[in-house]
């Protein structure tokens, strides 16, 4: 069977299929499709969105209703990605998952808000202080930016950071034939909450944390209380397990983000394997050019090196 859609009906679906519950943007071209749909499609499953008064605004409700216990995803272009830069930061550090979803416009500035462009690449890699690694991933067909939503909220969950979703305007604002069993389902894992009997995990004492305990830096490994309307609080402080910030380099430069596995050689074999974990992933989809109009049947253009 076939389906006339394009790029933003698609993450819209990928979205709600891997358990969103909420969202929060602002209008700005060519994303504004993502959060009208999104608009419509979440409260038909009981869940929310806001059209936040600005960038700002809108990635901050997606931290704050993370950290509360709801799966956030937001949408913008490159002047908002921009605004975003700040809490992009905080979402690293604050190990929060979040998806981010970047539909390239020409640039720089406000450019060409209807022509389309790929020059994000280096500031979604370079775009907030702290040179942490990110995960970005970026589809080239509609039916990828269906599997690749669902693939984003699973490695946000996984390594509890914010994922990137670079398209670009072609690919979202495109109408065009896709047969629907080329959408690939891959699976996404549930977050790992506490009882709620539990403390927060951001609470522990370091000193009652051991090195071969399952908590990394003076934190559990779970996150977010069950119970619900409750509040939930947590710091933008450097992930140590001392919680003081380092100037190491040893430390800062660890094979995986210290926001998300923190650099402690004695902490026992599941940081060091997640770490590797994280590595292996980043090694395995090399940085290359891509082009995004597979799926119009337009000639296929390089991407500069």
């Amino acid at each position: 069977m076939r389906e006339f859609t394009d790029g933003s009906a698609a993450i819209v679906r990928g979205a709600l299929d891997a358990g969103c519950t909420f969202f929060a943007g602002y209008p700005i071209t060519p994303a504004s499709p993502i959060l009208m749909q999104m608009m419509r499609g979440l409260p038909k499953v009981n869940a929310v969105a806001v059209m936040g008064e600005d960038e700002i605004a809108s990635i901050g409700m997606c931290i704050g209703a993370t950290v509360a216990g709801w799966r956030a995803m937001t949408a913008t272009s490159r002047p908002g990605l921009s605004l975003y830069s700040e809490n992009i930061g905080l979402a690293i550090i604050g190990e929060v998952p979040l998806v981010i979803v970047d539909v390239q416009r020409l640039g720089p500035a406000t450019g060409g808000a209807t022509t389309v462009g790929q020059g994000d690449v280096q500031f979604v890699r370079w775009g907030t202080a702290g040179g942490y690694p990110v995960i970005a991933l970026a589809p080239s067909t509609v039916a990828e930016c269906y599997s690749l939503t669902r693939r984003a909220f699973d490695l946000a969950e996984q390594f509890r950071c914010p994922v990137f979703f670079l398209t670009d305007n072609e690919l979202n604002m495109t109408t065009t034939t896709v047969e629907v069993d080329d959408y690939e389902k891959p699976p996404v894992r549930e977050r790992a909450v506490l009882a709620a009997t539990e403390p927060p995990y951001r609470y522990l004492p370091a000193a009652d944390v051991s090195p071969s305990s399952t908590s990394t830096c003076g934190r559990r490994s779970k996150s977010i209380p069950t119970k619900p309307n409750s509040a939930s609080m947590t710091r933008s402080r450097e992930p140590r397990h001392s919680s003081s910030v380092t100037g190491s380099p040893r430390a800062r430069c660890a094979p995986a983000p210290s926001a998300v596995i923190p650099w402690r050689p004695s902490s026992g074999g599941r940081a060091r394997s997640l770490a590797a974990e994280f590595a292996s992933f980043l090694g395995s989809i090399a940085a290359r050019g891509w082009v995004s109009d597979g799926s119009t049947r337009r000639p296929k253009r390089p991407v500069p090196p």
